[in-house]
């Protein structure tokens, strides 16, 4: 799992301050050294060099690491998404999803409850990317619990309410 926002914070934090660090002590081994900083060439300016590499090679990793569990998210999604064609007497259904990211606060779903019922639903998630797209996956989850209990359109949308709020 990747670092939190609050992690990420520290993590910037941490590194400014060893950058702060780095920068003077380089600036006293150099006018020790009787020169300007840019001039020494010592143990202090590779390890500048170095650190800078290094961040460079810590940021890339979060980054593929980020891109790599969105992309196992959209997967994810896409799950979740009916696949099959809905075919009724005097009806069809195909649902097609296209986020604009990797993932998204989009519900599209149709269930078929009995012969008579056919749940359908299109929901829009507040936001955008993945906090959307866990809310709907979540109404996707109460959605499903509460039409194997209750066919009235306005009792599933009653009882949606009550799951859905208390979590908010």
């Amino acid at each position: 799992m990747g670092l939190s926002g609050e992690e990420w914070k520290k993590e910037e934090l941490r590194l400014a301050e060893t950058l702060r660090l780095i920068d003077r002590e380089s600036s006293r081994a150099a006018a020790a050294a009787g020169g300007r900083k840019e001039q020494f060439v010592g143990g202090k300016k590779d390890l500048w060099d170095d650190l800078v590499y290094d961040m460079d090679d810590w940021f890339e990793a979060a980054v593929q690491l980020t891109q790599q569990e969105m992309e196992l998210a959209r997967r994810i999604q896409l799950l979740l998404i009916p696949e099959e064609r809905m075919v009724l007497p005097r009806l069809q259904a195909k649902a097609v999803y296209l986020p604009v990211a990797y993932v998204g606060g989009d519900y599209v779903d149709y269930v078929r409850i009995d012969q008579r019922y056919t749940c359908f639903v299109v929901a829009d998630a507040s936001g955008h990317g993945l906090p959307a797209s866990l809310m709907a996956n979540s109404i996707r989850s109460a959605l499903r619990a509460v039409i194997q209990t209750c066919w009235e359109p306005d009792q599933i949308l009653y009882r949606l309410n009550n799951l859905l709020y208390a979590d908010l």
